[in-house]
């Protein structure tokens, strides 16, 4: 198979596993789930346009996810079922974006993946604590 066909077929199922513990909008239950429970007021508006936002607009500019998909190929040459690890091959990808968006702060980068970078659209405060969800 070629690689950049398989890294293709990889990346809806490597996306939808970030949802799940990144979802694109942050509800009352997403919250609640990730918060368990809150002790604290907070804004879901607010969380959603400093978090959610910024994170997905990143995101969603591409990547080839080959981190995820090479963790996934080596559990299938392992005799594993892939699909039973995808959560955890997310955890390089989400932690690998995060580190693009401070690097961009600190070289002072313009743009990232054909766009301008995070902290362009969105401001140092929230490009730092995107990054650092």
């Amino acid at each position: 198979m070629d690689i950049e066909k398989f890294l293709e077929e990889k990346a809806a199922l490597i996306d939808k596993a970030i949802e799940k513990y990144i979802p694109r909008i942050f509800s009352e239950n997403a919250v609640l789930f990730r918060i368990n429970p809150p002790h604290y007021a907070y804004n879901l508006e607010a969380l959603n346009k400093a978090v959610a936002e910024p994170i997905w607009e990143f995101l969603d500019r591409g990547g080839k996810r080959w981190r995820p998909s090479l963790f996934l190929l080596i559990c299938e040459a392992l005799g594993k079922n892939p699909e039973d690890f995808v959560d955890f091959a997310i955890i390089p990808e989400v932690i690998h974006n995060g580190t693009i968006m401070i690097d961009d702060i600190e070289d002072l980068s313009e743009f990232r993946r054909g766009k301008p970078c995070t902290y362009k659209i969105y401001g140092l405060d929230i490009a730092i604590n995107a990054g650092n969800a």
